[in-house]
């Protein structure tokens, strides 16, 4: 099985800027009107949203079916929620409120599987 292609990623290497929007609702069926109206990609908020995991799923399943890419903003720094975001299909991560090097090596060090730690 090939692993899909992150295209949020692709076009920030090819020097396109994506044009996206915040999701701030945990509705799924916000995360299709958004993903239908042509967005590259959409922010799915879980500092700021009462979304949960299972939740995110819904989500993260209803933006696949656009032509958006989810981005998936975990409420911290934290490796657990970071995993289970991971675990369940995110491709891009937008970390909260990383304020120095080692908070971002945090950050990093959480998206990689171990050995690759």
């Amino acid at each position: 099985m090939e692993l899909p292609v992150n295209q949020f990623k692709r076009a920030i290497a090819a020097g396109k800027a994506p044009v996206g929007a915040w999701l701030v609702s945990a509705a799924a069926s916000a995360a299709e009107a958004l993903g239908c109206i042509g967005f590259d990609f959409l922010v799915v908020d879980m500092e700021h949203t009462p979304l949960d995991t299972p939740q995110m799923v819904g989500i993260l399943q209803t933006i696949a079916g656009t032509s958006a890419q989810a981005i998936v903003r975990p409420p911290w720094n934290d490796v657990v929620m970071v995993k289970r975001a991971l675990d369940v299909g995110a491709q891009s991560l937008l970390f909260p409120f990383v304020q120095n090097a080692d908070e971002a090596k945090r950050a990093v060090a959480s998206t990689r599987y171990p050995p690759a730690r």
